[in-house]
């Protein structure tokens, strides 16, 4: 925890010492719901027709390859995002 609060800050956010429950259950609960809606919502980005909008005139086959390169580039960065967290989540 916070080492100069100690045992005050342990004690009002719980730990499994104590038994209590406190607002570190609710802390981490938010973590997985901040963390889902996130997930859910870069995949949106995935399988949504206009997460990509083509500007200017364009033939059918370059908005195909344009499409195709906006989301690749976008489920990239997703990702790269995720796996970075997933990495300092668990080293």
């Amino acid at each position: 925890m916070v080492p100069v609060a100690g045992p005050a800050v342990d004690a009002w956010l719980g730990s499994a010492s104590n038994g209590s429950v406190g607002l570190g259950g609710v802390m981490t609960t938010a973590q997985y719901i901040v963390a889902a809606t996130t997930v859910w919502s870069g995949a949106s980005y995935l399988y949504t027709k206009n997460a990509v909008k083509i500007l200017g005139e364009k033939t059918p086959k370059e908005k195909m390859r344009i499409l195709t390169n906006g989301r690749g580039i976008i489920a990239v960065c997703f990702m790269a995002c995720f796996g970075v967290a997933m990495a300092l989540e668990y080293r």
